[in-house]
C-alpha cells in the first residue's frame, strides 16, 4: 500500500504535493519521493528514505523545489527493501518517463527478463522500476503517443496499480491508468489534483472524477480527459464531494459508544512520530479513543479503537478495508477476531484471523502501538 499524490496549477506544485502526502502518510512511511517540473525544464526528483518530515526538511518544505506540474509518492514496501533507490518517483534513462505506483505487480520479474533483453538496465529492487520502463519500451515503439504506451503497459501487467506518469515530451501534463487500486482526480480554480484518497485534496476541491478499472486519463492544467483500455476517448460525470472525514468519524465515536453524544468526546493534542495514530479522543473519564489507519496486504485498514485506563480494550469499530474481499476485509466485522480484541489487553498478543493474517496483524500491530501511547499518556 502506497501514496499518490499529482498537481497541475499555477502555483507551486512541490508545497502542494507534501501538503497531499501528509495526509496518505498511513498508506506508507518507508520512503518518499517527488517529481517536479518549472515550464518544459528538466523534471527533477528528490527522494527519501523514512518519513515524509525528512523529505519535507529536505525540500525545504516543497520551497526549494520550483515548478507548477509534479507527483509525489509515500512508499509501503513491496517489492525492494526501504531505501533511497527503492523509493519513488522511478523513471528511466534521461527521465523520458517519470512514474509513481500503488500495487503490486504479479508478473514484474518476467517483464524484467523481456526488458533486459531488450537492452534495458535496472537500478532498484522495485517493480515500479519494471512498469515504468514497459511504458517507455512500448512509448518508443509507438510513436511516442502515451495514451497508446500506457495502454499497452497495462495489457501486459498482471496485478494492481494505480500509476500516475509525467513525460519528458509533454510538459505541463500527467498521465495516469487504474486497476484494483484507488485514484481520484480532482479539478477547481483552473488546477487539477489525483490522490489515492479523498482528504489528500479536499482542502483544494470537491469537484472530483472517479477513475475506473482499467481506464486512463490525460490530466492538464484544470482539464481531464479519460481514456478506456483502447484508447478511445470517454465520457466522466464530475461528482461533488458533500462528505466531511470529521463529521464522518465523530458519527462513529458515537456508535462506538451507544448513548453518547459528540460532547462527551474532546480531541486530545497529539504530537508523537507515529504515521498510523491519526487522532486521539478522550471519553468522558472513561476511555481513550484512537482514530488508527495502518497497512495491510494492498489497501489497509482504518478503524477506531478504545483503550480505558487499565489498558483493557473496551471497544473497536473497523471503518474502511481496501484489501481482498472476505478475507483482509473480515479485520471490519468478523465476530471471532472483534471478541478477541474486546476485553483484552491492548499491549498483550491478540489473535488475528486465519487467511487474513497479513491485514489482522497490522491492526493488532496498530492497537499495541495506541496502548504504549496510552500508557505513556497516562503516566
Amino acid at each position: 500500500m502506497c501514496g499518490i499524490v499529482g498537481f497541475i496549477g499555477t502555483h507551486q506544485a512541490a508545497p502542494v504535493l507534501l501538503d497531499g502526502l501528509s495526509k496518505l502518510e498511513y498508506r506508507g512511511y518507508d520512503s518518499a519521493g517527488l517529481a517536479v517540473r518549472d515550464g518544459s525544464g528538466e523534471i527533477e526528483v528528490v527522494k527519501a528514505k523514512g518519513r515524509l518530515k525528512i523529505l519535507s526538511e529536505k525540500t525545504n518544505g516543497g520551497q526549494a523545489l520550483a515548478g507548477d506540474c509534479g507527483i509525489g509518492h509515500t512508499r509501503w514496501a513491496t517489492h525492494g527493501e526501504p531505501s533511497t533507490v527503492n523509493a519513488h518517483p522511478q523513471y528511466t534513462r534521461e527521465k523520458r518517463v517519470v512514474l509513481v505506483h500503488n500495487g503490486i505487480i504479479e508478473n514484474y520479474q518476467e517483464l524484467k527478463e523481456k526488458l533486459l533483453r531488450k537492452g534495458y538496465t535496472f537500478y532498484s529492487a522495485t517493480d515500479t522500476e519494471v512498469a515504468v520502463n514497459l511504458v517507455d519500451y512500448y512509448y518508443k515503439k509507438y510513436g511516442k503517443s502515451p495514451v497508446e504506451a500506457v495502454s499497452h503497459a497495462m495489457v501486459r501487467i498482471r496485478g494492481s496499480y494505480a500509476l500516475a506518469m509525467m513525460f519528458r515530451d509533454y510538459p505541463g501534463e500527467i498521465f495516469v491508468a487504474r486497476k484494483d487500486s484507488p485514484m481520484i482526480l480532482g479539478v477547481g480554480d483552473g488546477e487539477s489534483y489525483i490522490a489515492s484518497d479523498v482528504p489528500a485534496i479536499l482542502k483544494y476541491t470537491r469537484n472530483v472524477y472517479y477513475i475506473g478499472n482499467l481506464e486512463m486519463a490525460h490530466v492538464k492544467r484544470g482539464e481531464i480527459t479519460f481514456y478506456n483500455l483502447d484508447g478511445e476517448e470517454i465520457q466522466k460525470e464530475k461528482k461533488h464531494i458533500e462528505w466531511d472525514a470529521e463529521a464522518a468519524e465523530k458519527e462513529s465515536l458515537i456508535q462506538l459508544f451507544p448513548g453518547s453524544s459528540e460532547s462527551d468526546f474532546t480531541a486530545v493534542d497529539y504530537s508523537g512520530d507515529s504515521t498510523t495514530i491519526q487522532k486521539i479522543y478522550q471519553y468522558k473519564d472513561e476511555a481513550l479513543v484512537f482514530s488508527m489507519s495502518v497497512g495491510g496486504y494492498s489497501e489497509g485498514t482504518t478503524f477506531l479503537v478504545a483503550i480505558d485506563d487499565q489498558g483493557m480494550v473496551v471497544n473497536y469499530k473497523g471503518m474502511s478495508n481496501g484489501d481482498t474481499k472476505g478475507l483482509g476485509s473480515k479485520v471490519l466485522d468478523d465476530e471471532t477476531f472483534i471478541n478477541g480484541l474486546i476485553g483484552h489487553d491492548a499491549s498483550g498478543e491478540l489473535d488475528t484471523i486465519s487467511g487474513a493474517t497479513i491485514s489482522s496483524k497490522a491492526v493488532v500491530d496498530g492497537i499495541n502501538e495506541a496502548a504504549q501511547v496510552a500508557a505513556s499518556m497516562r503516566e
